[in-house]
């Protein structure tokens, strides 16, 4: 069982800050066939795309300049075909997930006296993951588990926060795995390279989705997180002004989390 995890930040219309973490998690068998179809699916066009990263592709940057051969419709294009994949993945052995915080609140009822996550990066971390591969620990018996490894993509805000906590609260290497304890249910949690791992840039795509809906639907791709969440199974949490303020609401989880 692998997952996968990317974030973005960004400011919607009224200029509120948002804070989002996005992931997708599936079986091994789901990934050996997504990664064939996904290589596929990049070769077949010209110019060949080497990977998918939204920001660069938008923005023209190397390896997605103009000059090369990426028009506005070669773009789409390949957005359009990555949706397609990932419509016809096996829909009972992955699941998506999307938490989004908006800073600004969360900085504002902090200063008020209100009890608020302190870290946004890595309340988001937690719960895309728990919603992703931890559901599925939760879920699967014992003996049909896979192991779990969490993959964030290099440099992320998000990774230091929950590595932190995955290596502190584990069990130490060679002591038997505590089965009451979620840091125990990971085999690994590492940051690698979005240009090399795929279902790194299905995560990447679902995170910027939800940030460029956030500027406006009427914007280049602001059509792409409402297309992902109609093909794609899917989880997403948005912390309201009024879910911040209902402490409990988000702390039940977490009080078992990280309960040693």
């Amino acid at each position: 069982m692998k997952a996968y995890y990317d974030g973005s930040v960004t400011e919607d219309e009224q200029g509120e800050k948002w804070i989002t973490f996005a992931g997708i998690a599936g079986t091994d068998a789901v990934w050996a066939e997504f990664d064939k179809q996904w290589a596929k699916m990049l070769a077949s066009r010209y110019p060949v795309a080497p990977y998918i990263h939204m920001i660069k592709l938008l923005d023209d940057k190397d390896p997605f300049e103009k000059q090369v051969g990426w028009c506005e419709e070669n773009k789409r294009q390949l957005v359009q075909d990555a949706v397609v994949l990932l419509s016809q993945m096996n829909k009972s052995g992955f699941r998506m997930a999307r938490v989004s915080i908006p800073e600004s609140t969360r900085l504002r009822l902090e200063n008020r006296g209100v009890t608020v996550p302190k870290d946004p990066y890595l309340h988001c971390a937690v719960d895309c993951v728990f919603m992703t591969a931890g559901i599925y620990a939760l879920n699967v018996e014992d003996e049909a588990q896979e192991p779990l490894y969490v993959f964030f993509d290099r440099g992320e805000k998000f990774l230091g926060g929950f590595k932190n906590n995955y290596l502190a609260n584990r069990t130490r290497p060679g002591l038997p795995k505590n089965p009451d304890n979620w840091w125990d249910s990971f085999a690994d949690v590492q940051d690698v390279d979005l240009a090399y791992h795929f279902g790194l840039q299905a995560a990447d795509m679902i995170a910027w989705a939800h940030s460029r809906a956030l500027g406006g639907k009427n914007r280049s791709f602001g059509w792409l997180e409402e297309w992902l969440e109609m093909v794609v199974p899917s989880f997403r949490i948005e912390y309201t002004e009024a879910l911040l303020q209902r402490e409990t609401d988000y702390r039940r989880g977490w009080e078992r989390v990280f309960k040693r």
